[in-house]
């Protein structure tokens, strides 16, 4: 599969796509990592394909969630496309990094439900998840047609509801969304709307927005420019949610930037 790229949504384009400089592989800075705001998982993208064909990411869990993937609490975790989902094997894991194979088209939905080491051990400890991730992931072959429609038929994936503890479900596709876009979205904890709470959009260089949500959990929230977005909103003092994914750029010749 020579030439082909990845675009991974929800975190930053590679350099080449013009859309910014890349994250550098591997953990983030280790100051960054005790914010308990930050994502609950780094995605960035290792320099190598899989046997399957498809690109291979690296996920780095925040040290705000457990210092090592075999000490968290793994209520859920796996990658979802077109009807079909893998669970994904930490047992390959080094500390706090772990590479996940994508298939090697189209898009995915990366689905987590993550709990801290001292929610181990319970009964009901499936129950115990702090955080709860998605996150949108594309492969563009270039071709500006089909990358896009490849994109509109994973809208299914994104939009249904993932059944995660708690939940930032989009009510439009967020792989096809543009800058200046408004983005719905419906607020789910513990399986049920959230209501009054505040769903954070940020984006590039600082940019915000927050909406509230309603008394059925539905809230707004605003895209003003391309780049890396994250959704988010907290649940409780030690339960975030969250949902990440790119805003194309439309002044690009492909739907990722048409980067080699």
């Amino acid at each position: 599969m020579s030439g082909r790229h990845v675009a991974l949504l929800g975190v930053a384009l590679l350099a080449s796509a013009g859309l910014g400089p890349a994250r550098p592989e591997g953990p983030a800075r280790p100051e960054a990592l005790e914010h308990p705001d930050e994502s609950a998982i780094a995605i960035t993208r290792v320099g190598t394909k899989s046997s399957r064909g498809g690109a291979v990411l690296r996920l780095t869990l925040s040290a705000a969630v457990a210092s090592a993937w075999e000490e968290a609490n793994l209520g859920f975790l796996a990658v979802r496309s077109y009807g079909k989902q893998s669970g994904v094997d930490t047992a390959a894991a080094r500390g706090r990094e772990l590479d996940v194979a994508l298939p090697a088209e189209g898009c995915s939905l990366l689905v987590a439900d993550l709990g801290r080491p001292e929610d181990r051990g319970h009964t009901d400890s499936w129950r115990r998840s702090r955080r709860s991730l998605k996150a949108v992931l594309c492969q563009d072959s270039g071709n500006p047609a089909a990358d896009l429609d490849a994109r509109r038929r994973a809208a299914s994936v994104f939009l249904a509801k993932a059944g995660t503890r708690d939940e930032v479900r989009p009510l439009a596709n967020p792989a096809t969304t543009r800058p200046g876009c408004d983005l719905p979205v419906r607020l789910y904890a513990d399986g049920h709307p959230a209501a009054g709470v505040r769903a954070v959009a940020e984006g590039p260089d600082g940019a915000t927005s927050v909406g509230v949500s309603d008394a059925h959990g539905f809230a707004v929230v605003s895209l003003p420019v391309a780049g890396a977005w994250r959704v988010y909103f907290r649940t409780g003092e030690d339960r975030i949610a969250e949902l990440l994914f790119d805003v194309l750029d439309a002044r690009k010749p492909s739907v990722d930037g048409g980067a080699p």
